[in-house]
């Protein structure tokens, strides 16, 4: 008995459920109709003329199984209902996943990336500075328009973009390839694209609460130079939080800031080894990882060769350090800190190190 009771509920349930689907679909399509009818006769009334091939319908919806597309006449001609549309060059796709136009965008972007790595050479190329500056003009400024609107996608489809940041960040600061890119982040002073859409950030989240609220405010508004530099604050805080967790990283021993280093004065070639001796990745001491070789230990020593190694512990170099640093055993923040010690290519150069880099 309980088991029939408990079928016609569910049956009633079912009914109930697929009435109120309908009664959607039928509210949807009555009020697309009624605003197309708005549009049209605005239209007409100015002289304007709409071009039933250039107009197309997308239905947002997540729905799996199959459903009836809304059916949205303009004038005499039923418009198209697409799958994927562009408006106002973001691609809205109908499940709103935004996948392609994180595509589409990545795309426009690694074209946009030949134009650093002409101007990026090691020996010759452009100062980190002006590299930075054409990478936030012609790359990273793509990446942040409606990044407001695509950042709800889902970090895997956000983490599309990711590659194409750490590469213009090794291309502008000349690091080794295999350099992580927390320290990469560090030494261009460019947060994590997270970051830079500030989706996540407990203080952000607030921030744009507060800044929401403040429009109901009678009194006059809070300057915007203010709350961008409450979010810049936000972001420099969320991100030296992460920073400092980054206890084995290389960079963070002579580092510990995210503020990044003061440029110095130099060629570009002198520039890109100061780069990777402070991340301590170079072509000597890691190239072993792209082609699958054994880590280069230190004959004397039996130690493994680090940039930490060479520059302050391998005894072979004690002479040269005390001639060059007055001690046989300096710390590297004494070495590569912000500013770098003024003799530390002198020594590299005398202990053949400098072409290796």
């Amino acid at each position: 008995m309980n088991s029939g009771k408990r079928q016609q509920q569910e049956e009633w349930n079912l009914v109930k459920r697929l009435q109120e689907e309908a009664d959607g679909k039928l509210t949807m399509k009555k009020e697309g109709v009624l605003a197309v009818n708005k549009i049209q006769q605005w239209s007409t009334f100015n002289g304007f003329t709409f071009s039933t091939a250039k107009t197309s319908c997308i239905h947002f919806c997540r729905k799996r199984r199959l459903h009836p597309e809304p059916e949205i006449l303009l004038g005499s001609q039923l418009i198209t209902v697409v799958n994927e549309v562009k408006f106002l060059g973001i691609t809205f796709d109908k499940k709103l996943t935004f996948r392609p136009h994180v595509i589409k965008l990545r795309k426009k972007l690694d074209k946009a990336l030949n134009i650093l790595k002409v101007l990026s050479n090691t020996s010759w190329g452009a100062s980190r500075t002006s590299l930075l500056r054409v990478y936030r003009a012609a790359i990273l400024s793509k990446m942040d328009y409606g990044c407001v609107i695509y950042g709800s996608a889902r970090q895997s489809v956000l983490k599309i973009l990711d590659p194409i940041h750490h590469s213009a960040l090794r291309l502008c600061s000349g690091a080794f390839r295999t350099s992580p890119v927390e320290s990469l982040y560090v030494e261009c002073c460019e947060p994590p694209l997270d970051h830079r859409r500030h989706i996540g950030i407990v203080g952000n989240e607030k921030a744009d609460i507060a800044a929401k609220e403040a429009r109901r405010i009678t009194w006059p508004y809070v300057p915007l130079p203010d709350i961008d530099g409450i979010l810049r604050s936000e972001v420099r805080r969320s991100w030296q939080e992460i920073w400092n967790t980054q206890v084995n990283n290389k960079l963070h021993y002579i580092q510990p800031s995210v503020g990044g280093f003061t440029p110095c004065n130099f060629n570009r070639n002198i520039n890109v080894k100061l780069v990777r001796l402070r991340i301590g990745h170079t072509y000597f001491t890691h190239r072993y990882l792209l082609h699958s070789e054994p880590a280069p230990i230190c004959q004397t020593c039996n130690a493994n060769f680090t940039v930490r190694h060479i520059l302050s512990e391998c005894e072979i170099f004690n002479t040269c350090r005390i001639k060059w640093f007055g001690k046989a055993h300096p710390q590297l923040h004494e070495l590569l800190g912000d500013p770098p010690h003024f003799n530390l290519f002198s020594f590299v150069a005398e202990i053949g190190f400098m072409t290796v880099i």
